[in-house]
């Protein structure tokens, strides 16, 4: 079930973020419990040491759980997969701003993506016209309002899809 309610997004005493998407429940109860628990152990630990500890502590938990977890600071950003048990260094792996989204993302993959036009034929044709986000050139001020409106283009084109809507409620934004 989906649950605009449920917290998805965590600060550290050591001032690392964590955000999840996927499975927000673990056995009927809301993952954030989990995640309040896992800090507690973990309070002191930087990012890196806090991304790497995510699977083991969670795969302890229940085995098949399919959640996503972002793990940042002002330094570096890690996504956590835990159902594949990856690590990836976004800084590394995704571009050198440490960008990186999850969840359901097809309204925020088509504004920050490249995309082709449809043809007379209806198949893709010539890759439409893109205009690129100058991440680099941010201020902390300019970064949060561009994620508060991602967020919010995202849940509200959820109104006109025909699928479930799992993105919604309050937006909360770490700075």
């Amino acid at each position: 079930y989906y649950l605009d309610s449920a917290n998805k997004l965590f600060l550290t005493q050591s001032n690392v973020g964590i955000s999840t998407c996927g499975n927000a429940g673990i056995d009927n109860k809301r993952i954030e419990f989990y995640i309040e628990d896992f800090i507690e152990e973990n309070s002191q630990c930087n990012a890196e040491e806090i991304a790497n500890k995510i699977i083991p502590y969670f795969k302890g938990l229940r085995n098949d759980l399919d959640t996503t977890f972002h793990v940042c600071d002002y330094s570096r950003c890690f996504r956590v997969y835990t159902k594949s048990e990856q690590v990836l260094d976004c800084n590394d792996t995704f571009n050198p701003c440490g960008i990186v989204w999850n969840g359901d993302n097809y309204v925020v993959s088509r504004l920050l993506n490249g995309y082709f036009c449809i043809n007379n034929e209806g198949n893709p044709g010539d890759k439409g016209a893109y205009r690129q986000v100058p991440w680099e050139k941010f201020k902390i001020i300019d970064a949060i309002e561009f994620i508060k409106f991602a967020m919010e283009t995202a849940i509200k084109m959820q109104r006109f899809h025909q699928e479930e809507h799992t993105i919604g409620g309050e937006i909360k934004i770490l700075s």
